[in-house]
């Protein structure tokens, strides 16, 4: 049996919690590869774009581990995030209808945002929903180790 940090048992995360993360990375993956494949002139002409995917990435694997030690902060960036997302998707998709016509990238690149924003939004759905939302310590009245910060 694994210990934690305390010296008690470990406790796993909730299962929707990790069903949460799963399907977020499947979908950030997936779209990622997707759009980089598409738009792979545009990554050689621009290798600092490939430099922010990578910040992003690192970014959240970070709040991953954070989210799993049940780090309530973390849940709440990643909401943020997605907010941002959300609205950098918005704004893709107008430069990407302003593209002429013709161009046959455009219908797949604003397919996989629109996916990937509905599948990130489940998964913020799932952190903040029962159990999920119980493995941040919502709802418990205790010690102020238990208020998220300490993680």
């Amino acid at each position: 049996m694994a210990v934690s940090e305390t010296g008690g048992p470990a406790v796993t995360p909730p299962r929707q919690l990790r069903l949460a993360i799963w399907i977020f990375w499947c979908a950030f993956v997936t779209s990622s590869v997707t759009n980089r494949a598409l738009l792979s002139d545009v990554l050689v002409a621009n290798p600092s774009v490939l430099a922010i995917f990578g910040i992003k990435a690192l970014i959240y694997i970070a709040l991953t581990f954070k989210l799993l030690r049940g780090a309530r902060w973390a849940r709440t960036i990643f909401a943020l995030l997605f907010a941002v997302d959300v609205l950098d998707s918005v704004s893709d998709a107008w430069l990407l209808i302003s593209i002429p016509r013709g161009v046959p990238h455009v219908p797949i690149l604003l397919g996989s945002e629109l996916a990937f924003d509905s599948i990130y939004a489940y998964a913020v759905f799932l952190l903040f929903s029962r159990p999920s939302a119980s493995w941040f310590g919502i709802g418990q009245v205790g010690n102020a180790s238990q208020s998220g910060f300490g993680r």
